[in-house]
């Protein structure tokens, strides 16, 4: 985990930190380079508590079983790569061969179910997603089911230049007879406002369920709330021989809101039941849905009944303005039959999109059109003609060496092999990275670095402090020996040759304990007290005898001051021994007390 001044990133670079993440409460999420996961049996979804970068790279092979048995009410319902307790933002991610399982067995009957390969449940913003070859399979007794390709549901949701190619939904057995319905999607299985641009999604949808009315489209099975999809395509596929009543469209199975749909091509085939129905656009709509500027192309339809022609709302009367149609199926009153349609090529819209970097708060900053290819169309921005699965498209960018900044493509030093401060452009202030973890990305070498600089400075400062004690040393040596070229040997050699029988005599040394003792026995005050009493008294015997040994003492100390001091002999040839030093003394002790 890094921490900056600003916020704490988690990276991960290795499969085990993926499955990792509920543990690290971040507030962002960073990939480092692609993740396999042929080698691990079963993913347990992971919570994400801020923004998921995925910097371009791949999480592939990876395989989800929820045993819903096995599971609490808190995450039963819920099977994703992903889950979330607020809301996600999810950008710059592919998927590749993601497996989602969710697996009720016996008689038990579920009441819902939300799954999807990236996030089953939540509000989010998707931006440059792609999922590939990605499949979920529902197998048991739910009565509702909520899948779709990038999230199973959603209040809020906006996606911006996403793909979604080849995901198939497999939903097998049913539930205990009630007719509440499956929602499914290639985008969202069930939402309420929804904003979807510049977004190619691909469903193919299998069904064998017999019980329960199936709302699919190919970007949205249910919408609650005003839904605004443009400039993309959506394909549906869809397989549902047996399913009651259901209806099956290109774009929303179901909108029970405003719908805006403008500049989109679908592409619809499948079998249905005699009482469900395909649509070119939606199954059934709101009388306020504003629909424009579509192109149907219509697959092999069949059904009990053969189909003759498609409508582009299976139950509602919808004005479609400039609606057109393709294919082998002879469109109705709400389609005009065109071979080509103005502004498509090959049935596919060419269209200008604004790139999702560019929008801000406040609307798109975009200033002119994109009407060619690096046609200047806003500040440090050119347009770019890019594909997004089969959606041909005319993008605004930033070019190279700036990025987007306040709604504006700003040019900035932040930029570093196409990444803003290492994957993390919230750290670009004033075009300089705010904290050197940006190009370092690792909180060990920060905290390394430190230690190390403190290791160096403290190995400098004691070679000065040495360098000062030696420049000092020898300074006095020389200040001692000016003038002399005596070597080191010379100097020795005077030491042992001097003439130590001239040096001064030895201090009187202190008295003995044992004279010491004597005179506190028989001192000085008892003579004089004894001659002031006038008393002609003898002394005893045993003062008699501590005088005489005092006197005997102090004749020997008055001796050893007054013998000369013998020198001490020098070694005849150089020198063979270390003189050993004298003792110190402390004060009282046996040592200085002979």
């Amino acid at each position: 985990t890094l921490i900056t001044q600003q916020a704490t990133y988690f990276e991960i670079d290795t499969p085990q930190k993926l499955m990792n993440i509920s543990n690290n409460i971040v507030d962002y999420y960073i990939l480092k380079n692609d993740l396999d996961f042929s080698g691990i049996a079963n993913f347990q979804p992971q919570t994400i508590h801020g923004p998921f970068n995925g910097n371009g790279f791949t999480i592939r092979n990876l395989k989800i079983v929820n045993y819903v048995e096995e599971k609490t009410d808190a995450v039963r319902h819920y099977t994703s790569i992903f889950l979330t307790s607020n809301s996600a933002n999810i950008s710059n991610l592919v998927l590749n061969n993601i497996s989602i399982y969710q697996l009720t067995y016996g008689t038990t009957y579920d009441d819902i179910v939300y799954a999807s390969p990236l996030l089953a449940n939540g509000s989010a913003i998707f931006t440059n997603v792609t999922v590939k070859s990605s499949s979920v399979t529902i197998i048991g007794n739910e009565n509702r089911r909520s899948i779709g390709g990038l999230v199973g549901k959603s209040l809020n949701l906006v996606v911006t230049n996403c793909l979604i190619d080849d995901f198939t939904v497999e939903v097998r057995i049913g539930g205990d007879g009630r007719q509440v319905g499956f929602l499914i999607g290639g985008v969202a299985g069930t939402v309420g406002q929804a904003s979807i641009s510049a977004t190619d999604a691909d469903l193919t949808l299998n069904s064998d369920a017999e019980f329960h009315i199936i709302y699919g489209g190919a970007m949205i099975g249910r919408n609650t709330d005003m839904v605004k999809i443009s400039q993309s395509v959506a394909q549906l596929i869809a397989n549902t021989p047996y399913a009651a009543a259901s209806k099956l469209a290109g774009v929303v199975g179901q909108s029970q809101a405003t719908l805006k749909i403008s500049q989109v091509a679908t592409i619809v085939s499948g079998s249905v039941l005699l009482n469900s129905t395909i649509s070119g656009i939606a199954g059934s709509a709101t009388p306020d849905t504003v629909v424009t500027n579509i192109v149907t192309t219509t697959g092999q339809i069949t059904a009990s009944t053969p189909v003759t022609s498609i409508t582009a709302f299976g139950e509602s009367q919808v004005a479609c303005t400039n609606c057109k149609i393709t294919g082998i199926v002879t469109g109705s009153a709400d389609y005009q039959t065109a071979g080509s349609v103005e502004g498509f090529t090959n049935d596919l819209p060419q269209i200008s999109v604004v790139s999702a970097s560019l929008f801000t708060l406040n609307g798109s900053q975009i200033e002119d059109p994109c009407q060619k290819d690096l046609q200047p169309c806003a500040t440090n921005a050119i347009c770019m003609q890019t594909v997004v699965g089969k959606l041909q498209q005319m993008q605004c960018v930033c070019i190279s060496g700036s990025f987007v900044q306040n709604g504006l493509c700003q040019m900035s030093d932040c930029v570093q092999s196409n990444l803003v401060c290492g994957g993390m452009p919230e750290l670009c202030v004033q075009g300089k990275c705010t904290d050197d973890n940006a190009n370092s990305n690792s909180l060990g070498v920060i905290v390394g670095a430190v230690a190390g600089s403190a290791v160096v400075i403290g190995f400098v400062l004691v070679l000065v402090i040495l360098k000062l004690k030696k420049a000092k040393t020898s300074k006095i040596y020389k200040s001692k020996t000016e003038g002399s070229t005596k070597t080191i040997s010379d100097i020795v050699s005077d030491v042992y040759s001097r003439d130590f029988s001239q040096r001064q005599p030895r201090k009187p040394r202190k008295v003995t304990r044992k004279l010491v003792d004597l005179q506190q026995n028989y001192t000085e005050n008892d003579r004089q007290l004894i001659q002031t009493a006038g008393v002609a008294k003898k002394p005893s015997i045993n003062q008699d005898k501590q005088l005489k040994q005092m006197k005997v003492l102090e004749k020997k100390d008055l001796q050893q001051l007054k013998a000369p001091t013998k020198p001490i002999p020098l070694p005849k040839t150089g020198i063979k021994k270390v003189l050993k030093p004298v003792k110190q003394s402390r004060p009282g002790s046996k040592e200085g007390l002979m």
